[in-house]
């Protein structure tokens, strides 16, 4: 019996698996139930102070994250896309937070909220692919003739002010634990400008653009008859035998982009501007008399610094003395060198304990620490004497100082170890002592019985 087409539509649609599928399961799962959720929050803010609050702590974790979309960090990829699709019509300069930005935000998470978006991002990402929220703007057919510009630019190279502040601001924080304040701020502006200024280069380009034809790839093949293969135009795209055309029937053209830069001189290179940045975070060291008040990577490697002592039994370092190995780190501007810094430092101080406890000197010299080796002798002799000692016990110097019959410095073997207890006066108060006499004592009775 022959069926309507509203009648065929319904029955394919019915035999779909992805419609059955969609049937099934219409809603999928919900992210934004979740109380713990940072950005639902932020949406229960009761009052402004309370919405502040919960946006700074949004805020604190997008900017040590690292950027999807090449810029400074994920805040400012954040604020970008609330920028470009009209959520937030903020001024500030980028990676600065503008109160039209934490209003655009929690007007851009109804939206995700009601479209299920796994996050903020997907979901403003979509707006921004699909036009942002404005009108729809009207799709030309583009010109297909060859064009060609040239331009001629002196500019800065790699990152402006307005970036190079944000990084300025994130690298100190991230090296101090703490915020620049603003006479710091204003003093690496002006020196970032001296040095941009001094070092701009400039740069000429010339770019050609061709429109390729866009193919139509249901229609046949165009094959090369010599060959036997599908022809390529002279773009190197498989040709078709019709060219694909949009709904009103234009046909379709692509660019083809090339570009042929030369610049005169290399200009702020980014290798220098770490450099530079280095520089300026070692001359902003905070004026601070101890460790108490310090924080970021500054912290992190006095606690290395510190923890070196300890486990090569030092005293713990005062943080006058430790300061200038945390500049050295800091202002190294690459992190290998920064790790070739502290190897030098935690090298010269295993050379140092080496000097002082001579069995030790092999270990040390592999990269070891002192209490790798010496923890568990010092265990070792503890239960031998049945009683704690520690690294200044007279036997313990005397092992982590032992030298061998050939002169050697070397930790004693097991026999030499055992002759080294039974020297010891307090071995004879042992249980292992006083049971070897015992024993004795009944063997030698047993004999004269006998």
């Amino acid at each position: 019996m022959a069926k309507t087409a509203d009648e065929a539509r319904k029955a394919a649609m019915q035999g779909s698996a992805a419609y059955a599928q969609a049937n099934a399961n219409p809603v999928g799962p919900n992210a934004y139930t979740d109380p713990a959720n940072p950005y639902v929050q932020l949406l229960g803010a009761t009052d402004q102070i309370e919405k502040n609050n919960r946006f700074q702590n949004l805020y604190r974790g997008l900017v040590t994250q690292p950027s999807a979309l090449g810029g400074a960090n994920l805040f400012t990829d954040l604020q970008t896309l609330l920028r470009s699709t009209g959520f937030s019509k903020g001024k500030t300069a980028t990676g600065i937070p503008d109160p039209a930005d934490i209003d655009g935000l929690i007007t851009a998470l109804g939206g995700a909220i009601g479209m299920n978006a796994p996050d903020v991002f997907s979901y403003l990402s979509a707006i921004a692919a699909s036009g942002g929220r404005g009108t729809a703007k009207e799709i030309k057919q583009p010109d297909t003739t060859t064009k060609f510009t040239r331009q001629v630019t002196s500019a800065l190279q790699l990152r402006d002010l307005g970036d190079a502040t944000n990084k300025f601001n994130d690298d100190f924080f991230m090296a101090y634990g703490s915020m620049p304040n603003q006479d710091s701020i204003k003093a690496f502006q002006n020196a970032w400008n001296a040095e941009a200024r001094q070092q701009k280069a400039s740069t000429a380009t010339e770019t050609v653009t061709k429109m390729a034809k866009v193919y139509d790839k249901t229609s046949e093949p165009i094959i090369d008859k010599k060959t036997g293969k599908q022809k390529l135009d002279k773009f190197g795209q498989p040709m078709f035998s019709s060219q694909k055309r949009n709904a009103e029937g234009v046909l379709q053209y692509k660019p083809i982009v090339s570009q042929d830069t030369v610049t005169m001189g290399q200009g702020f290179t980014a290798e220098e501007q770490a450099e530079f940045m280095a520089d300026y975070l070692v001359a902003n060291f905070p004026d601070v008399a101890d460790a108490d008040n310090l924080g970021g990577t500054a912290k992190t490697i006095y606690d290395a610094i510190v923890k070196l002592d300890q486990d090569n039994y030092r005293e713990v370092s005062n943080f006058a003395a430790i300061a200038p190995v945390i500049k050295q780190v800091i202002g190294s501007g690459k992190a290998e060198v920064a790790q070739e810094y502290l190897k030098q430092y935690s090298d010269k101080i295993r050379k140092e304990t080496g000097k002082k406890y001579m069995a030790l000197t092999e270990s040390l010299a592999e990269g070891q620490n002192a209490s790798d080796v010496v923890k568990p002798l010092l265990n070792e002799i503890s239960a031998a004497l049945e009683t704690s000692v520690d690294i200044k016990d007279p036997l313990a110097v005397q092992m982590l100082n032992f030298q061998g019959p050939d002169g050697t410095y070397r930790l004693p073997n097991e026999l030499e170890k055992n002759q080294l207890y039974i020297k010891d006066p307090r071995f004879a108060s042992t249980s292992t002592s006083i049971n070897g006499a015992i024993n004795a004592v009944q063997t030698l009775r047993s004999r004269l019985r006998g």
